[in-house]
């Protein structure tokens, strides 16, 4: 027999067995889709304010803009108080209440090296 053929068989028996892939771990998305695009178009708005800010031209698009922004933060804030609990504004109150722990390490630092950003970003 040629073993050096590779051609493949038609043979169910004949057939190799190919390891199973990899299990692919679940995802899951850490904010929900009005969270998520609050802040994209909060983003957007942001961007088209500040790209309009100068001249007269554009101030009617500037001022929709900043009252578009005004209206998704009033959206947010309720969203946070009656929304979900992963949306809520609970989470954002316990990172901020740990913020003055982490800011009195950083005095004592010698490099901006030192700084343990990650315990900054995970408050």
């Amino acid at each position: 027999e040629n073993t050096m053929n590779n051609t493949p068989s038609l043979h169910p028996a004949s057939a190799t067995t190919a390891p199973p892939a990899p299990s692919k771990a679940p995802s899951r998305r850490v904010t929900d889709a009005p969270t998520r695009m609050f802040h994209w178009l909060f983003a957007l708005c942001f961007v088209g304010a500040y790209a309009t800010a100068d001249g007269e031209h554009w101030r009617l698009l500037h001022v929709t803009l900043g009252y578009t922004m005004a209206g998704l933060l009033g959206f947010r804030l309720l969203y946070g108080i009656l929304g979900p609990r992963t949306s809520g504004l609970g989470l954002l109150w316990r990172k901020l209440g740990g913020a003055p722990a982490w800011l009195r390490t950083l005095p004592s630092t010698t490099s901006i090296t030192q700084i343990p950003w990650r315990q900054g970003q995970n408050l």
